[in-house]
């Protein structure tokens, strides 16, 4: 076989056309390549670390009324 039919078999080349296709695809649909499970677990982790505003806000006493 020549070399150039060489490369286009060569089963490395056949895997580097199986990643591109997909990033190609993911870009197309605007599809990220992170999972879903990834992507809510990072959502619900920043969640854990933003600090909850009730918390931060002082209120004085005279707003407040028990009336």
């Amino acid at each position: 076989m020549s070399v150039c039919v060489q490369e286009l078999v060569d089963p490395g080349r056949w895997q580097q056309l199986i990643v591109q296709f997909r990033q190609d695809n993911f870009k197309l649909h605007q599809l990220s390549t992170n999972s879903v499970f990834y992507v809510v677990l990072q959502a619900g982790l920043s969640a854990l670390k933003t600090p909850y505003p009730y918390l931060l806000t002082r209120y004085p006493e005279d707003v407040i009324t028990a009336d």
